[in-house]
């Protein structure tokens, strides 16, 4: 449902208070990064996930530490752990990780409830979306509140 004010009703209203990944930089629910190739996102996206799977601030800015699941659907393991450990990643049985070559053969919905039953999730990525057909895009869309229940 539509809810439509002014700008004077908007500035005076009561804020409610988001629930933050971290605090200040990331809430909970979908969150999309893009840039060009080669910017850092991928190095980026582990910087998050190492700071929430250890509970430890990124950018001076407080963590909430939870879970993480990083489905790869374009890099192969080998990559990922390059580059793990060039942000100095210290190992961690609450980081998991999907690898995929063919695109999004897996069913997200049941991957995301299968670490979250038992876990405290609070970041799900999806490297990347180049690789997503339109179709599953629309299904990812369809989806994101399921997850962003599942999350919180």
């Amino acid at each position: 449902m539509n809810e439509y004010m002014n700008g004077e009703e908007l500035h005076t209203m009561i804020n409610e208070k988001q629930d933050m990944v971290i605090d200040d930089l990331l809430p909970i629910g979908v969150v999309l990064f893009g840039a060009p190739e080669k910017t850092g996102k991928t190095f980026f996206a582990l910087q998050i996930s190492d700071a929430i799977v250890h509970n430890k601030p990124l950018l001076n800015f407080n963590v909430s530490k939870g879970e993480v699941l990083y489905i790869a659907l374009e890099d192969l393991k080998g990559s990922i752990q390059y580059r793990l450990k060039k942000i100095c990643f210290e190992p961690s049985k609450h980081m998991h990780f999907i690898f995929s070559s063919d695109g999004l053969s897996m069913n997200l919905t049941e991957e995301i409830a299968k670490i979250n039953k038992h876990n405290n999730l609070k970041l799900v990525v999806i490297d990347t979306l180049a690789k997503i057909s339109r179709a599953e895009v629309n299904i990812i869309k369809a989806n994101m509140m399921r997850w962003q229940i599942f999350i919180n």
